[in-house]
């Protein structure tokens, strides 16, 4: 499990992994990945401080894959990945349960078969509200300035809780005749290497 910084679900080499998220490991008793009856719990573990998690010992049959997403954290996009190694660095969790918890689609796995691709990629979505106060002499008549609001709002995403990060910085400019004007300037944000 890893957090997805950039939203793309693609797990890139400079993305960390997420500790301690719970996933559980299902089997399909009848063989027929179809039958929604038929999924048993086999295995359940926690990731590790690089996000990694492993299930040994496996017999041949269906499997599915089940995250639990963290509080304030939602899964990212899923099945984003192409060529050879596609599914080894996309995100898997598509499929949403209750209580936060994510499937992942169902598999295939012969006797002895290894295969370590499946995962899922989190972020935070955050929303920035920002208020805007002009002053503008509208009225002709008696050239009384007058003072309009506007309140804007956009989304974006954080991930990592980096707490160290300012990403606005807000300049206060006055100008001729005591007016104040905002400027909110966006910093750009190195990228911390895993």
């Amino acid at each position: 499990v890893w957090y997805d910084d950039d939203h793309d679900g693609i797990q890139d080499e400079d993305e960390t992994g997420v500790a301690d998220v719970p996933v559980v490991l299902e089997w399909n008793s009848a063989g027929n990945s179809r039958d929604e009856d038929a999924w048993v719990v086999i295995g359940e573990t926690t990731t590790d401080q690089d996000g990694k998690y492993l299930f040994e010992g496996l017999e041949a049959g269906y499997y599915r894959v089940r995250f639990q997403i963290p509080e304030d954290y939602v899964n990212t996009r899923y099945n984003r990945g192409t060529g050879e190694d596609g599914n080894a660095v996309d995100s898997d969790a598509s499929r949403a349960a209750e209580d936060r918890w994510y499937y992942s689609s169902s598999f295939y796995l012969s006797e002895g078969q290894v295969d370590l691709t499946w995962d899922a990629g989190i972020y935070k979505p955050i929303t920035r509200t920002e208020t805007i106060t002009n002053r503008e002499p509208i009225n002709r008549v008696t050239r009384t300035p007058v003072y309009r609001t506007r309140t804007t709002s956009s989304r974006g995403t954080r991930t990592n809780d980096y707490t160290n990060v300012t990403p606005y910085v807000v300049l206060a400019v006055v100008g001729v005749g005591g007016c104040v004007t905002l400027i909110t300037v966006r910093r750009r944000r190195n990228r911390k290497g895993a």
